[in-house]
């Protein structure tokens, strides 16, 4: 009884450290003519929503895959995308401005000159992200 208990033990422990070693991946593959290319997160502006594909904006032009949002959402790191509405993910790093027009909700401005509307969902994320980024 003794021996199966402290076998527990040890799958359970590790089991924790092998969680941790868990990382989000840093890059992305996509098709570009007959290559796969990686493209760096850090690469990327924004993603868009176009039925189900995505649109991957990025430095090196803009990429088409068959992926649903929520899916590449959830490989992202959340330290530097966040959704800023149903259809949209940006870079936080590279978002220049935020606007609040008088009597309008929010939209970001990025890097790439393209402004994004953020639906009142995602407008608290989005701003606890910033100020966390901004410190």
């Amino acid at each position: 009884m003794i021996l199966l208990v402290s076998i527990s033990v040890y799958f359970v422990l590790y089991k924790k450290d092998s969680s941790k070693l868990e990382e989000k991946p840093t890059s992305i593959q996509v098709v570009r003519g007959n290559k796969k290319v990686l493209l760096k997160n850090d690469t990327i502006y924004w993603i868009s929503a176009n039925g189900y594909y995505i649109n991957l904006h990025t430095n090196q032009g803009q990429f088409l895959l068959r992926r649903r949002l929520k899916d590449i959402f959830d490989t992202l790191p959340k330290s530097d995308f966040v959704q800023i509405h149903r259809s949209a993910i940006v870079n936080i790093h590279h978002i220049t401005e935020l606007h609040q027009p008088s009597g309008a909700g929010i939209s970001v401005q990025m890097k790439d000159g393209k402004s994004h509307s953020v639906s009142r969902a995602h407008v608290k994320n989005l701003k606890e992200i910033l100020k966390g980024i901004s410190h």
